[in-house]
């Protein structure tokens, strides 16, 4: 960009100039490079300012992301294979936990990349921006290359060819018999740029909440019922007896049957509150199925439960059609741990061998039943 200010306006101007002028002045132009051309025979002295064009840029949620498509399976099971085999056999079903959960973090911290950018280019794809740093490097050196141009057209075309493959994966998404919903939330945002939702509250009992800390402190309060723990002679009576018990009877699983229910079980992304999800259960050696055999039958033998597998993740979902500011408007989804839910499909089918009909008569009301159903889980 050319600007032109007489010599003499100019000369006045920076002599007389105030100090908080030249720091506005100095501010404005932090970013932007500026030369005077003092050859020419004119009354103007030329400027010539440099504006660095930027990149459209938002910022992305802050949360940490765990990018599983680029994760390098081969060296986790390595990686687990070589832990587990080098670790003694464990006697102590809490130990043998907080060392299970351990070494699956440690792997999956190595080799399943994890992380935030903080500000994110949309639709500007790794090789696009590769070819960029090439042209900003070659920019630096040698400004009047013309390798410049063919980059910017290379960069422009890359793009243009992301985008379009991006709108062609979204359309192949639609279904004419159910999509139409979502064909048409598509349509009218063609006439619409991008929208950044703003930071909505959400109404407990008709008081607004905005602060994301007690927003998931008050939806704590409302899908969870917190009872003051209580104790009962019976109880306690009960619980002596399950652990003086013998172990004859008992069912002793193997790798085997805990290879195939992992296996059979969904490949689900959904992290507990363990920091692990089925996938990683999936990609697990001989050494890591042995382990967590073992760990189930420590479960059975000692009558405990690791009291992380007792706890659960609860995330709101939105009801379909229900007003997004209501926090009724949400149902609580609770995401437990990888190792308890297969423990449940392990002892699913000796539950529905031994008790009749499939259900489970309640302690206290002989008339309550739970019913065990497949692919649901017991809790």
């Amino acid at each position: 960009m050319f600007l032109f200010v007489p010599s003499d306006t100019f000369a006045v101007k920076t002599h007389h100039k105030k100090t908080s002028q030249r720091k506005r002045e100095r501010k404005c132009f932090h970013d932007h490079d500026w030369t005077t051309k003092t050859s020419l025979s004119s009354d103007c002295l030329p400027i010539i300012i440099s504006i660095p064009e930027s990149t459209p840029t938002t910022w992305s949620p802050k949360r940490t992301f765990v990018n599983l498509a680029k994760a390098n399976w081969l060296e986790f099971t390595t990686e687990t294979e070589s832990l587990f085999s080098n670790c003694p056999l464990p006697t102590n079903i809490h130990t043998a936990e907080y060392y299970f959960r351990k070494v699956i973090n440690r792997a999956s911290g190595h080799h399943i990349p994890t992380g935030r950018i903080p500000k994110m280019q949309p639709f500007f794809p790794r090789k696009a921006s590769e070819l960029a740093a090439e042209r900003d490097s070659i920019r630096a050196t040698d400004p009047q290359s013309p390798r410049i141009a063919e980059l910017t057209t290379q960069i422009q075309q890359t793009v243009d060819e992301h985008k379009r493959a991006k709108w062609l994966e979204h359309l192949a998404t639609f279904d004419r018999h159910v999509g139409l919903p979502k064909l048409w939330k598509t349509v009218k945002s063609l006439n619409q740029g991008p929208t950044t939702p703003s930071n909505q509250s959400i109404s407990f009992n008709g008081k607004p909440e905005s602060d994301a800390r007690k927003i998931a402190a008050k939806f704590n309060k409302q899908f969870t019922s917190i009872i003051k723990h209580s104790s009962s002679r019976t109880v306690r009576i009960l619980t002596r007896k399950i652990k003086s018990r013998s172990n004859t009877g008992l069912p002793n699983f193997t790798s085997g049957d805990t290879a195939k229910t992992v296996k059979q079980a969904k490949a689900s992304k959904s992290f507990g509150p363990d920091n692990t999800s089925t996938l990683y259960l999936k990609h697990l050696g001989p050494a890591g199925v042995d382990y967590l055999t073992t760990m189930y039958n420590l479960s059975l033998a000692s009558s405990e439960i690791p009291s992380l597998w007792k706890m659960s993740k609860i995330l709101p979902s939105l009801k379909a059609g229900k007003d997004l500011f209501d926090s009724k408007s949400y149902r609580p989804i609770s995401v437990l741990c990888p190792a308890i839910k297969i423990l449940e499909r392990l002892l699913l089918p000796i539950l529905d061998q031994h008790l009749p009909n499939s259900t489970i008569a309640a302690s206290n009301t002989a008339s309550a039943e739970v019913t065990l159903q497949p692919q649901h889980s017991s809790n």
